[in-house]
C-alpha cells in the first residue's frame, strides 16, 4: 500500500546537484530533513510548504494538501494553501482555502490580510475594507497590513485617511520605496503634484530596478500643466536607459513565416472588463474574423464583469497572469507561440514593460490603454495610432514607429444601459450648466482659471464636477478656493462624487455643454457625453494624453468642438450657451451622429485593424525592418518609404473545413443584401457571421432590432434600420400592433384576412420612410444573393435593381397565396420578371399552411393543408450558370450547401468545375449525415413571434419559435433575449393586489447588468396596467403577455427559454427579496464555482403579515457528492421556496421541463446534482403564503382543469435522474428502484 508519505517523497527529496549556500536554500534543507524524520507531523510539512511558496508553488501545494490531509482543520495550512493556489493563478480555490481558514479561526489575523489582498485584486474593495479592519485590529503596528489598508482606501477615494497611513508607513520604514511611492499616488490624484514628484523622485532612487514609481511619475508628469513636450519625452526615453537590458534579448522566429496564415495576436491588460480599454477595444476585438487573425488575451487582474465575457467569447484562448512574474509572462508568451504581442497597459496599472523588453515575440506593438505617448522601450516596434492624435511630423517624438489608422485609433462600444436623452437643462433652468467628468486629477488650476475666465463671460452659469475625488472635500476646497479667487463664487460649482455607470450617463441630462480638461483630455468621458447628446469643446494638449477628445470629436463628425486657443474655447462655448434652440438640435442628434460614425463602426474599424496586423507581419516575413505605416480609408496599407501600397495576402476561406477533406475555396466574400430583415426573423444572422464568409446588409423597415450595438458582435453586418428597397420615392410605412408585421404595403381590410392575422396587422400609426433603389447605392460593387420579404413591394426593388443584380447567383423572395396587403408580391410577375433577366424558378422552402381546424386542445395534431406563403429561390439559367466563372460557381454552390442545404444542385455545380472536385464532394457528404443547423427550410418563420436579437444566442431556433409563439412584447426596456449577467423572471397572473411590492423590490436592487422579464399570463384583472405603470421608465424591465393563459408551467418556462444569462432566478408575483438580494447573490455564486444555488433566509407572508423565517425550507445540501445531495433532496424537499434561488443557467442545460405535479421538485434536484445550495445570511426571500386558494395545484400548472397523476411524477423524476446519472446501468437501475421507493413512501398517501 502506498502510504502519503512515499507519494511526496519526490517532493521532499533535496536535489543532490544543488548548491546550497544562502540561508533560504539551507532552511529549505533543513525543513525537507525534518519530513524525512517526521513524516506526520504536520508542523513540519506546513513549514516545508511555507519555504516553497515564493519559488516553487506547485510543490508547496502538494506540501501543504499533505498537512491539511494531517490536519484539516488546521487554519495556519489552510491560509498558506491560499497562498500557494494564489500563486499559481487559482484564485477561486484559494478563496475556498481562506473562507476555511476564517470559519475556523475569525480571528485569525493574517487570514483577514490574505482575504483582503485578494478581494482587492478583484476590485472589491468594500469587502476588503472590511477584512483590513479586522486584521489591523488584531494585529494594530503591522506594516503590511498598513500598506494594504492604505491601498484600499485608496481605490476608495479616502485620500486623507490613505495619507496618514502612507506617511506614517514613510516615518517608520524611510528605506522602504514602496511607502514612497504611495504617498506619490494619494498626492497625484488629489491635484499635489510637486509633492507627488518629490517622493516619486525618492522612491526611484531608492528602489533601483523597480520601474513602477518611475512609471508613475512618468505618466503624472502627461497632467502636469507647467510641463512641455520635449522634457517629457525626453523622461520617456530615460526608461530605456534606466531599465532596459544592455544587451537586447533574441525574440523567437515562428516556424511558419506564411504571410497568407492565421496570426495570431496576444494582448494583455488591466482593462478587459468596464474600463476605457474594454469600452473602446470590445466592439472592435468582436469583429475581428478567426480565420484572420487568432486572439490570446491576457488579463493582468481577476476582475470579471459582462465586457470580460464578451472578449473572452472573442478570444482563442483566455489566461489571467495577475500572479505571474513578468518572466513567466514572457516564457507564456513564447510557448504560446505569439506572431504580434500587443501591450494595452503602457506604463500603467498592469504594466508589463518588463516583460516587453525581453522580447518574447517576433513583432510588439503598444495600442490602447495607458496609450498617453511614447513608451520610450527600444524593443516596441510599432504604436497604434491615427492622424488627428500624431499629426503629420510627430513621428519624432516616438520611438516606435507609428501605425495611423484612416479613422479614430478607437472603436467606442456603448453598453446595454444607455439612459434616454432628456431636453435641454437651460430650457428649464434659465441658465448654462457646464460640466467636466472627465478624470478629477486632470484639473489643474490654469485650466480652472481659464474656465472662471468663461463663466465670467456667462453670467449665471454653473459648473458641474462630477468624479470620484470630489467626494473628498479637501480637493473640492482647494477648487473653491482657486475659483472664488477668479471671481466665481462657490454657489456656482457643484460637486459631486462617483457613481454607477448607468446613475452617471443619466447625470449628463443635467448638464448644457462639456469642457473638456487640459493638457490630459478626456478620451472615454468624451464618447459618453455625445452619447448623451452634449457637446464638448476641446483644446488640445501637446501629447497623445492631450488630443483623445480632439480625434473622436473630428471622427464623429464634430470638427468645429476642437479649438486652436483658449480665446477660441471661450467663443465656441458661448456661441453653443447663445444658441439654445441649436445645442437643442445637437442634444437631440448627437448620440445617432456619433453611433453611426467611425467611431462605433465596429467592423469597420476591425477591417482596417486586420489589415494593419497582416501588413507589418507580411512586412516581418519579407525580413523588413519596422516602418512607420498608414491605412487609406479603402483599407490599403501604404509604408513609408513605399511608392505603392502592399498587396496584403489573406488566408483562403475554407468555411466547410468540417466536411471531410472538402472546402469550397473561394475569393472574396458572399454579399448578401437582405430587404426585410429575413435572416434576422429566421435567427440566421449569428451562424452565417460564424462562418466569416458573409458580408450582410439589412434594409430593416420596421426596425424590429432594437439594440443594434448587438449586431457589432455579428461582424461583417451592415444594418440600415427603418430604410427599405424600393423605387427611391418616399413611401408609407404603417406600423402594426405585431413589430414583425408593419409594413409598407397597406394591410387589406379585415374581413379579407384569415382570422388569426387579423390583430397582428391592426395598423397602429402611419410613418414616413424613402424607400432606395439598388441600382443607386453607391460602394455596392456586385449582390451575391438577394432576399426579399413579403411585407414590401419586391417588385419594385427588382424593376429598379437591375443593374445591380447582373451578376447576382441567387434570389430568394417570400411569396403569399392568400394575400395579407395591398400590391403584395405573386409569384407569376416575380416569377416573369426573373425569367426576362436569366433566372430560373428553382423550389419552394418554409411552405407556411393554414389549418382549418379549430383550435382545441383536444386535437392532438392541428393538419394545415392550404399553402399560404413559401419562399421561392431563383438561381441563374441554363445559359447564365455556363458563364458563371469558377468562383461564382464555388459561391452559388457553397451558399446552396450551407444555407439551404441543397446536396445535389451542389454536385452539380461543383462537378462542372472538375470532376475532381465533385466526387470530393460526394466522398464528403456521403460519409456524414445532412448538416442542418443553417437550412433555412427547417426555420418556420413567425409572423406574430419576438425576434431573436442576441448575438451569441443560446437558444435553439426551433425552441424560440415554440416558446414566443403569439406573445406580445408590452414593454421592451431591453431585448427579450439581450444577454445579461443576471436575470430574474417574474411569471405573474392576476397579481393586482401584491404585484406593486414585487416590482419595487426589484427596482430597488442595484446590481450591474440585469434583466427583469415581467411574463403576464394573459391576466383579467389590471395587473398589466399596474406592471407599466410601477415600472415606468426603468430599462431593465421588459414586459411580455401571453396571447392566452398557458398555465403556471409553460409561462414559467418562457421566462427561462426566452431569456439569456448567466445566473437566473424566478420570483413569483406576489413574492418580494430584500434590498441588496442579487447583489449579494451573484456575488457569491461567482467567487464560489461549487455552488449551484443561493438562496435568501425564506421569511412567510400570510396574505399581508409577515409571520418569520421559515425554518422548514432551510436544508443543508453542500455534501460534496452529487448523488448524495440528489438523493437528499428526493428525500427531504418538502417547502419548495428554494426553487426561487439565484442559480447558474448552465445547470438546467439538459433538464427537460414537464407538465406534472410537483415539477419544482424534480428541477432543485437536477440543479443540486451540478452543484450546491447555499443560504444569504444577511438577505432575505420573502414568500407570501395563502390560507385559501381558489384553484388546484394541477390547475394552476396546466391553465385548465386537466388532472395530474402521481405516476407521471414518479416517471418524470425517474427520467431525469436517468440523464444526469452516467454510471453502470445495473448501479442506474438499483438508484431508481431506490428513488421510487422514497417517492412512493412521501406521495402515494397525499
Amino acid at each position: 500500500m502506498t502510504t502519503p508519505y512515499a507519494r511526496h517523497r519526490n517532493a521532499i527529496a533535496p536535489k543532490k546537484t544543488a548548491k546550497i549556500t544562502t540561508p533560504s536554500q539551507k532552511a529549505l534543507l533543513k525543513a525537507r530533513k525534518r519530513v524525512q524524520l517526521y513524516p506526520m507531523d504536520t508542523t513540519s510539512w506546513r513549514a516545508l510548504g511555507a519555504l516553497l511558496i515564493e519559488d516553487h508553488p506547485d510543490e508547496a501545494l502538494e506540501s501543504l494538501i499533505h498537512a491539511s490531509a494531517l490536519t484539516p482543520d488546521d487554519f495556519l495550512t489552510l491560509e498558506l494553501l491560499a497562498q500557494a493556489q494564489t500563486a499559481l493563478g487559482n484564485e477561486n480555490e484559494a478563496m475556498e482555502y481562506i473562507e476555511r481558514a476564517l470559519t475556523l479561526n475569525p480571528d485569525f489575523s493574517r487570514g483577514h490580510f490574505r482575504i483582503a489582498s485578494m478581494l482587492y485584486q478583484r476590485i472589491q474593495y468594500e469587502q476588503a475594507l472590511t477584512h483590513i479592519d479586522i486584521a489591523n485590529t488584531l494585529t494594530p503596528e503591522n506594516s503590511a497590513i498598513l500598506s494594504c489598508k492604505g491601498n484600499i482606501l485608496y481605490r476608495l477615494f479616502r485620500f486623507d485617511e490613505a495619507l496618514a497611513i502612507f506617511k506614517k508607513l514613510v516615518q517608520q520604514h524611510p528605506k522602504n520605496y514602496i511607502f514612497w511611492n504611495s504617498v506619490g499616488n494619494v498626492q497625484r490624484d488629489m491635484g499635489q503634484f510637486e509633492e507627488a514628484d518629490k517622493h516619486y523622485q525618492r522612491s526611484i532612487d531608492l528602489a533601483k530596478d523597480d520601474a513602477v514609481p518611475f512609471s508613475n511619475r512618468l505618466t503624472t508628469l502627461h497632467y502636469r500643466s507647467d510641463m512641455n513636450r520635449d522634457d517629457i519625452f525626453q523622461v520617456c526615453k530615460e526608461w530605456q536607459a534606466r531599465f532596459a537590458p544592455t544587451r537586447r534579448n533574441d525574440r523567437p522566429t515562428p516556424t511558419d513565416l506564411s504571410i497568407d496564415r492565421t496570426i495570431r495576436i496576444g494582448m494583455f491588460s488591466d482593462g478587459f472588463r468596464a474600463h476605457p480599454v474594454g469600452w473602446m477595444g470590445t466592439a472592435a476585438l468582436e469583429n475581428l474574423q478567426k480565420h484572420e487573425i487568432e486572439l490570446y488575451s491576457y488579463s493582468t487582474n481577476q476582475a470579471v464583469d459582462h465586457l470580460s465575457q464578451r472578449i473572452k467569447m472573442a478570444s482563442t484562448k483566455w489566461t489571467s497572469i495577475q500572479h505571474m512574474s513578468d518572466e513567466a509572462f514572457a516564457q507564456l508568451i513564447r510557448e504560446d507561440q505569439i506572431d504580434i504581442l500587443i501591450d494595452l497597459c503602457g506604463h500603467n496599472a498592469g504594466n508589463r514593460m518588463q516583460a516587453m523588453v525581453m522580447e518574447p515575440a517576433p513583432i510588439l506593438l503598444k495600442w490602447v490603454g495607458g496609450l498617453i505617448n511614447t513608451t520610450g522601450v527600444d524593443a516596441i516596434d510599432y504604436l497604434l495610432t491615427d492622424a488627428v492624435e500624431t499629426p503629420e511630423g510627430d513621428d519624432a517624438f516616438y520611438t516606435e514607429k507609428l501605425i495611423r489608422m484612416p479613422d479614430d485609433y478607437i472603436c467606442f462600444t456603448p453598453p446595454p444601459y444607455v439612459p434616454s436623452v432628456t431636453a435641454l437643462p437651460a430650457l428649464q433652468n434659465d441658465y448654462i450648466t457646464l460640466g467636466c467628468f472627465n478624470n478629477p486629477t486632470k484639473i489643474n488650476d490654469t485650466l480652472l482659471t481659464e474656465w472662471a475666465s468663461l463663466m465670467r463671460a456667462l453670467s449665471d452659469s454653473r459648473l458641474f464636477l462630477k468624479g470620484h475625488q470630489f467626494a473628498n472635500e479637501q480637493v473640492c476646497q482647494h477648487i473653491r478656493v482657486h475659483m472664488a479667487e477668479q471671481g466665481i463664487v462657490g454657489e456656482r460649482l457643484i460637486f459631486e462624487g462617483q457613481s454607477k455607470h448607468q446613475d452617471l450617463l443619466e447625470t449628463y441630462n443635467r448638464i448644457d455643454i462639456a469642457l473638456d480638461s487640459w493638457p490630459y483630455s478626456g478620451g472615454l468621458t468624451t464618447c459618453e457625453a455625445m452619447l448623451m447628446g452634449v457637446p464638448v469643446v476641446t483644446l488640445p494638449g501637446p501629447t497623445f494624453a492631450g488630443r483623445h477628445s480632439a480625434t473622436h470629436l473630428i471622427n464623429a463628425g464634430m470638427p468645429e468642438l476642437v479649438v486652436n486657443s483658449w480665446d477660441e474655447y471661450r467663443q465656441r462655448v458661448i456661441e453653443l450657451a447663445n444658441d439654445l434652440n441649436s445645442l437643442s438640435t445637437i442634444r437631440t442628434h448627437l448620440r445617432s451622429i456619433l453611433l453611426q460614425s467611425p467611431v462605433c463602426d465596429g467592423p469597420r474599424f476591425a477591417k482596417h485593424f486586420t489589415t494593419a496586423m497582416r501588413a507589418i507581419w507580411q512586412r516581418y516575413c519579407e525580413g523588413k525592418a519596422p516602418a512607420a505605416l498608414s491605412i487609406s480609408e479603402e483599407s490599403e496599407a501604404w509604408f513609408e518609404g513605399e511608392d505603392q501600397p502592399m498587396d496584403i495576402q489573406h488566408p483562403v476561406i475554407e468555411p466547410e473545413q468540417d466536411e471531410n477533406d472538402f472546402s469550397f475555396s473561394f475569393k472574396g466574400k458572399v454579399v448578401a443584401v437582405d430587404n426585410g430583415a429575413s435572416l434576422v426573423k429566421y435567427d440566421m444572422l449569428t451562424k452565417l457571421s460564424n462562418l466569416g464568409a458573409f458580408s450582410t446588409i439589412i434594409f430593416d423597415h420596421a426596425s424590429i432590432i432594437s439594440d443594434t450595438a448587438i449586431l457589432q458582435q455579428q461582424g461583417d453586418v451592415h444594418y440600415f434600420p427603418h430604410a427599405v428597397l424600393g423605387d427611391g420615392q418616399p413611401a408609407t410605412l404603417y406600423a402594426c400592433l405585431s413589430p414583425a408585421d408593419s409594413t409598407t404595403l397597406q394591410p387589406l381590410s379585415e374581413p379579407q384576412l384569415a382570422i388569426e392575422d387579423q390583430t397582428a396587422t391592426q395598423v397602429l400609426t402611419t410613418l414616413p420612410i424613402v424607400s432606395h433603389r439598388l441600382d443607386a447605392i453607391e460602394g455596392l460593387e456586385n449582390i451575391d444573393w438577394l432576399l426579399l420579404d413579403n411585407l414590401n413591394d419586391s417588385l419594385a426593388v427588382l424593376e429598379h435593381g437591375q443593374e445591380a443584380l447582373t451578376n447576382t447567383l441567387l434570389i430568394q423572395t417570400r411569396i403569399n397565396f392568400a394575400s395579407t396587403h395591398d400590391r403584395q408580391p405573386e409569384l407569376a410577375a416575380i416569377s416573369g420578371w426573373l425569367s426576362q433577366h436569366g433566372f430560373s424558378f428553382y423550389r419552394f422552402n418554409n411552405l407556411q399552411h393554414h389549418s382549418h381546424l379549430p383550435k382545441r386542445d383536444d386535437i392532438a395534431a392541428q393538419q394545415g393543408t392550404q399553402l399560404t406563403a413559401a419562399d421561392a429561390l431563383f438561381i441563374p439559367n441554363k445559359q447564365r450558370m455556363a458563364e458563371l466563372t469558377e468562383n461564382q460557381r464555388l459561391k452559388l454552390a457553397f451558399v446552396l450547401h450551407s444555407v439551404y442545404g441543397i446536396k445535389d444542385l451542389t454536385y452539380a455545380i461543383v462537378n462542372s468545375i472538375s470532376s475532381r472536385i465533385g466526387d470530393a464532394y460526394l466522398t464528403a457528404i456521403a460519409s456524414k449525415p445532412v448538416r442542418e443547423e443553417l437550412e433555412l427550410q427547417t426555420k418556420q418563420p413567425s409572423q406574430n413571434a419576438p425576434l431573436s436579437q442576441s448575438a451569441k444566442s443560446n437558444i435553439k431556433p426551433q425552441n424560440i419559435i415554440a416558446t414566443l409563439q403569439g406573445a406580445n412584447i408590452i414593454r421592451a426596456g431591453r431585448s427579450v433575449h439581450t444577454y445579461s449577467d443576471v436575470c430574474v423572471g417574474v411569471p405573474i397572473y392576476n397579481e393586482e393586489k401584491y404585484i406593486a411590492q414585487t416590482l419595487d423590490s426589484l427596482k430597488a436592487q442595484n446590481v450591474d447588468n440585469v434583466h427583469f422579464l415581467v411574463t403576464d399570463n394573459s391576466s383579467t384583472d389590471r395587473t398589466l396596467e399596474l406592471c407599466q405603470e410601477i415600472i415606468g421608465s426603468d430599462e431593465r424591465f421588459t414586459i411580455v403577455q401571453q396571447p392566452k393563459n398557458l398555465g403556471a408551467l409553460e409561462n414559467f418556462q418562457y421566462a427561462f427559454d426566452a431569456s439569456q444569462s448567466k445566473f437566473f432566478m424566478w420570483l413569483s408575483g406576489h413574492d418580494f427579496v430584500s434590498e441588496y438580494y442579487l447583489e449579494t447573490a451573484a456575488k457569491k455564486l461567482e467567487k464560489t464555482p461549487s455552488l449551484s444555488m443561493i438562496c435568501g433566509q425564506p421569511y412567510a407572508v400570510l396574505n399581508d403579515k409577515l409571520v418569520g423565517l421559515v425554518k422548514d425550507a432551510v436544508y443543508d445540501f453542500t455534501h460534496e457528492n452529487p448523488l448524495i445531495r440528489y438523493l437528499q433532496s428526493v428525500a427531504q424537499v418538502a417547502n419548495c421556496t428554494i426553487l426561487q434561488s439565484l442559480f447558474r443557467r448552465k445547470d438546467l442545460k439538459r433538464y427537460v421541463f414537464k407538465k406534472t405535479i410537483s415539477f419544482d421538485h424534480v428541477l432543485i434536484s437536477h440543479l443540486l446534482w451540478h452543484g450546491k445550495l447555499s443560504y444569504m445570511e444577511t438577505e432575505k426571500y420573502y414568500r407570501r403564503y395563502f390560507e385559501q386558494r381558489t384553484s388546484t395545484q394541477p390547475e394552476r400548472i396546466t391553465g385548465d382543469k386537466r388532472p395530474l397523476s402521481r405516476d407521471e411524477f414518479y416517471s418524470y423524476y425517474l427520467d431525469d435522474f436517468s440523464r444526469v446519472y452516467q454510471g453502470k446501468q445495473g448501479e442506474k437501475n438499483q438508484l431508481k428502484g431506490k428513488i421510487l421507493e422514497m417517492l412512493k413512501q412521501r406521495f402515494d398517501n397525499v
